[in-house]
């Protein structure tokens, strides 16, 4: 576990957290546990997602699967995944382990719906959305929900920022993929001319 978080990353999530629990009462005892469990959770995605994508790096290091094999991957994955659900239940909140694990099962029905399609190559926009949306935005909204909700904000208001985030996390979602999408195309270019010079 050390390792991957060792890696980086962008850690928007435990600080969408924070940011919404700003809001209101600002308790870092039960802030800290959620910040922590949504990470887990989004590690675990990855995890999983470098099994089946056959990936072999992340973050500049070799993937959990490229470096103990996919079956001990998936366990580690299962294992975040767990371990999330522990911090989400230190929060002292039950409804906090409800909008994760309602958020994690959006995610699995958007990779199940990414792989009844997964060769289908032409792909049109209102398929290509909806996809990225259930596999990003859905973890960013939940942990804007969450922080919300152990900020101590009443249900009506978070209830009209869950209709906002509606609207919103999608539109994030695209801009955070697409940023993420162009990165990975620069960082490729950027190999192959590396390889092209060393070959001449």
């Amino acid at each position: 576990m050390a390792d991957l978080f060792a890696a980086g990353g962008k850690r928007i999530r435990p600080a969408l957290v924070l940011l919404a629990a700003r809001i209101g009462t600002y308790d870092l005892s039960r802030l800290n546990p959620a910040a922590m469990a949504v990470e887990l959770t989004h590690a675990a995605t990855l995890v999983h997602d470098d099994v089946i994508d056959r990936a072999t790096v992340r973050r500049g290091r070799p993937t959990v699967a490229a470096r103990l094999g996919d079956e001990p991957a998936i366990v580690v994955g299962d294992y975040y995944f767990a371990k999330a659900y522990d911090q989400a239940a230190n929060t002292q909140s039950p409804e906090v382990v409800t909008i994760l694990a309602d958020a994690v099962m959006k995610i699995c029905a958007g990779e199940v719906r990414q792989q009844a399609i997964r060769h289908q190559y032409q792909a049109t926009l209102d398929e290509y959305m909806p996809r990225i949306e259930a596999k990003t935005a859905t973890l960013l909204a939940a942990s804007c929900e969450i922080g919300a909700l152990l900020g101590g904000l009443a249900r009506a208001p978070r209830t009209r920022s869950a209709s906002r985030s509606a609207t919103t996390s999608p539109k994030v979602s695209r801009l955070f993929h697409s940023c993420s999408r162009w990165r990975r195309l620069r960082l490729r270019a950027a190999c192959r001319r590396c390889s092209a010079r060393d070959t001449r």
